[in-house]
C-alpha cells in the first residue's frame, strides 16, 4: 500500500470515530466537511496532496474577446465636434479640463482631436501600468496592463494578447509596441499587425504625430556602438557640420506603413537631451531614472517649458484634407517648414537667424492644424497650416 493511500485510509477511519461509531451510516453534510478539513490539515502537514487534487490552476481564460472589446469601444458616444486636446507635462488638457486616472499619474498619451479618441498610460506604482482608451466626456476603458521587464516591457491585452518590446507608444486608438527593428501595432478589436524596420533605425520612443491617420511612422537613426571609435569619430564630425550648417544629417525619418515609403529629415539625434536610451537600459529598465525618458515629463524642463532641441518639438505630422502634413525645425533650429507629404509642395512657416526657441504644434477639433513658434522674447502663430501651405507663392527649396 502507498504512503499516501495509507494515510487517506487511515483519516477516513480517523474521522468515521466523530459520529460514535464505525457502523455504515450517511455522513451529515457538516460531518462530511469536517472529515475534509481534517484531511486537508492532516495531509499539509505531512507535505502530501490528494491525487484528485490538480498541481496548480490552469491559467484563465481572456476576459473578453476582441469582438466584445470593439462592441464596448465602439458603443461609445461620437463628438461631432471633436475635441481640444493639449499636452502637458503630467498628462493632457481634453477641452479645458485636466485628465486625470485614479490609478495613477497619466505619463504618455495619443490623441486624435478630430475623433476625441485618447488612449494613456497610467503608473499604478514602481513597474505596473495601465493602458486605457477613452473618448473625450465618457469614461475609460481598460484595454492592456503592462509591466517593466530587464530587457524593457511587457504587455498583456485585456483580450489575452501578449506583447514584448523596448518601446510602448500610446496611439489615438491602441499601442504599438517597439522592439529593436520591429513594431507590433495593437488596434483594439481588431488585433496584432507587424511592422518591419529599416536596418540602421529603430522606432523612435516619442511620436508627436498621427500614426493611425497619416499612416506614417517616425524612425531614429541607431546610435554607434560606444566601442566603434571610428564611428564615433565620424558621427561627431557630421554633427558638427549639421550644427554648422554645412551638410544633412538626416537620423531621423517618416516610414509609411502600408507603402514602404521613406520621407528622410534633416534633424541630428543629438538634439534630443532627456537621456540615451540604449545606455540606459544598460543599467536595468526598472529603475525609475531609466524609465522616466519615454515619459512626456522628459520633454519639460524644470519651468515646464518645451526641450526645443528634442526631437519630438522638432518633427510634427497631422492628417489634413489635402494629404499629411510633415513640420519640422530644421537648419540648426533656424528654420521651420512645412510639407504635405502628398504634393510635395514645401513652404517656410518660420525664420530666424538666432535660432526658434521650440515650436508647439496643435490639432484643432475642426481639422485644421496650427502652429505656435517662440522666438527669443516674442512667438508667432499660424493659424492653419494647410491653408498657409496651399497659398504659398513659392515653396521651399
Amino acid at each position: 500500500m502507498r504512503p499516501t493511500t495509507a494515510i487517506l485510509t487511515i483519516l477516513s477511519l480517523s474521522s468515521l470515530t466523530i459520529t460514535g461509531c464505525i457502523m455504515p451510516h450517511q455522513p451529515t453534510p457538516e460531518e462530511m466537511e469536517m472529515r475534509q478539513k481534517l484531511m486537508q490539515g492532516f495531509l499539509n502537514r505531512m507535505g502530501q496532496t490528494p491525487q484528485n487534487a490538480p498541481a496548480r490552476e490552469a491559467a484563465p481564460a481572456p476576459a473578453i474577446s476582441e469582438q466584445e472589446l470593439a462592441q464596448q469601444l465602439d458603443g461609445l458616444p461620437i463628438l461631432d465636434g471633436g475635441a481640444l486636446i493639449v499636452k502637458k507635462k503630467d498628462g493632457f488638457d481634453a477641452n479645458g479640463v485636466r485628465q486625470i486616472d485614479p490609478e495613477g499619474k497619466i505619463v504618455k498619451f495619443g490623441s486624435s482631436a478630430r475623433s476625441g479618441d485618447v488612449t494613456y498610460m497610467a503608473q499604478v506604482d514602481e513597474q505596473n501600468y495601465v493602458i486605457k482608451f477613452m473618448r473625450v466626456g465618457s469614461d475609460p476603458v481598460t484595454i492592456a496592463n503592462a509591466k517593466t521587464t530587464p530587457s524593457g516591457w511587457s504587455v498583456t491585452t485585456v483580450t489575452g494578447k501578449k506583447l514584448t518590446g523596448e518601446s510602448i507608444i500610446p496611439l489615438s486608438r491602441g499601442i504599438l509596441v517597439g522592439r529593436s527593428t520591429a513594431g507590433f501595432l495593437y488596434s483594439p478589436g481588431k488585433g496584432i499587425t507587424n511592422i518591419g524596420v529599416p536596418d540602421g533605425f529603430l522606432i523612435a520612443p516619442f511620436q508627436n504625430g498621427d500614426i493611425i491617420g497619416t499612416r506614417y511612422l517616425l524612425l531614429e537613426r541607431q546610435a554607434p556602438n560606444e566601442n566603434d571609435q571610428v564611428g564615433g569619430l565620424f558621427n561627431a564630425v557630421s554633427n558638427l557640420g549639421s550644427t554648422l550648417g554645412m551638410n544633412k544629417k538626416e537620423d531621423y525619418m517618416l516610414l509609411n506603413l502600408d507603402t514602404g515609403r521613406q520621407v528622410s529629415i534633416n534633424i541630428s539625434m543629438d538634439g534630443k537631451n532627456e537621456g540615451d536610451y540604449s545606455k540606459c537600459r544598460k543599467k536595468g529598465a526598472v529603475a525609475n531614472v531609466c524609465k522616466k525618458v519615454e515619459f512626456f515629463e522628459s520633454l519639460y524642463d524644470s519651468n515646464g517649458l518645451p526641450n526645443g532641441g528634442h526631437y519630438f518639438w522638432r518633427i510634427s505630422w497631422q492628417n489634413s484634407n489635402s494629404g499629411p502634413l510633415l513640420i519640422t525645425t530644421e537648419n540648426s533650429m533656424r528654420e521651420t517648414t512645412a510639407e504635405n507629404l502628398s504634393t510635395g509642395k514645401k513652404t517656410v512657416l518660420f525664420n530666424r537667424m538666432l535660432g526658434i526657441n521650440y515650436v508647439i504644434v496643435t490639432e484643432k477639433p475642426d481639422g485644421r492644424i496650427s502652429a505656435n513658434a517662440k522666438l527669443g522674447f516674442d512667438s508667432q502663430t499660424v493659424e492653419d497650416v494647410e491653408q498657409n501651405l496651399n497659398s504659398a507663392a513659392v515653396p521651399a527649396q
